[in-house]
């Protein structure tokens, strides 16, 4: 299992430490839960995101080949330089730092120096009003990937197949709800559309040219998706909705207004035990809240006005604190004991 997501402060840090040559597992390892999988049209780039001011790149072999920092900190420090930093002073350290002409940083302002160093990598400053912006260290030798070349095997993307349907869900279309919400909170990692049902049907597919409707391996191989417990208590949130990018996996040109996904049951969410919000907006109606009675951190419910069954189970979830879009279906006697308890509802 992946390390606990770092916070962008300490991962910065990490990373502008980082020799070139590094290993993109090692890499990997310190972005734990955050790292994305590099994607072939990528080319090698794990680019800046979730505010991080690091930019990467990895060779054909997947070892570091690239790294630029461009925060506005002069508490970092990369190659004994920070950002902030006058020229004068980058230029005391690295005496050999040379002007290289590029119009189209000068357009707006800046000026880039840069000068080889004794390891054969390359050094490069961009500087604003004489003060540097911007650290970069490259290997000018490096063979960049294509948009063809997959840096991290598929087996690291897409574990083997359950054998058992569903596992902990009865309702297979609850359990795609539950993958959409892993996946999109990174996880799990089902990466791009393409690449799933390459994975699957074991050979590169047009994806426009399936078949409208169901793509019926694509959603076989997302019912066997093996889950644990430990993975499902990292759940904070959970979300039926049918614009989720998850069934854009598993149906072809879906739009979200069929009932190919309409969920019959909810049971197995009480395996989500750290389970705090829960919204129900779409193909739900007349399901059991049974299954919820279990959820001891469970605070807040979203239904958007759809109808339910067991509304007193309700009476049973100790933090609830809000319950919208169900005052009209929830009855009287119950609706009274749950504002006694100063629970919103609306």
């Amino acid at each position: 299992m992946s390390k606990p997501s770092p916070s962008n402060k300490s991962l910065t840090k990490s990373l502008i430490r980082l020799p070139l040559g590094t290993p993109l597992a090692d890499v990997k390892a310190l972005f734990g839960q955050r790292w994305t999988t590099i994607k072939p049209r990528d080319q090698g780039w794990v680019l800046r995101s979730n505010g991080l001011p690091v930019g990467l790149r990895f060779d054909q072999q997947g070892l570091l080949a690239y790294l630029d920092c461009n925060a506005n900190s002069p508490k970092l420090q990369m190659q004994q330089l920070s950002p902030g930093m006058s020229l004068e002073q980058a230029q005391a350290i690295y005496p050999q730092l040379t002007l290289t002409p590029d119009a189209e940083l000068e357009q707006f302002g800046i000026l880039s120096y840069n000068t080889p160093l004794e390891d054969g990598n390359r050094l490069e400053i961009r500087c604003r009003n004489q003060q540097l912006i911007a650290i970069t260290l490259d290997n000018p030798n490096a063979c960049y990937p294509d948009n063809t070349q997959q840096l991290e095997p598929e087996a690291h993307i897409y574990p083997p197949a359950d054998t058992q349907a569903c596992h902990f869900f009865a309702d297979p279309n609850f359990k795609l709800a539950v993958l959409g919400e892993l996946n999109q909170r990174q996880l799990i990692n089902l990466a791009d559309r393409q690449q799933l049902t390459d994975f699957v049907y074991g050979r590169p597919m047009d994806t426009d040219d399936l078949p409208f409707g169901l793509v019926q391996p694509v959603l076989d191989y997302l019912s066997h998706y093996p889950l644990t417990d430990a993975l499902l208590a990292r759940l904070t949130s959970v979300s039926v909705d049918f614009s989720d990018d998850i069934y854009c996996y598993c149906f072809n040109y879906w739009d979200g207004e069929g009932q190919e996904f309409d969920v019959s049951s909810l049971t197995g969410i009480g395996h989500c035990i750290n389970l705090e919000t829960l919204y129900l907006t779409c193909g739900c109606d007349g399901v059991s809240l049974t299954p919820l009675r279990t959820l001891k951190k469970l605070r807040h419910i979203y239904a958007d006005g759809l109808a339910f069954t067991d509304y007193e189970i309700l009476l049973a979830l100790p933090q609830l604190e809000s319950v919208n879009g169900l005052l009209e279906h929830i009855p009287a006697a119950i609706a009274t004991q749950l504002q006694a308890r100063n629970i919103v509802l609306n």
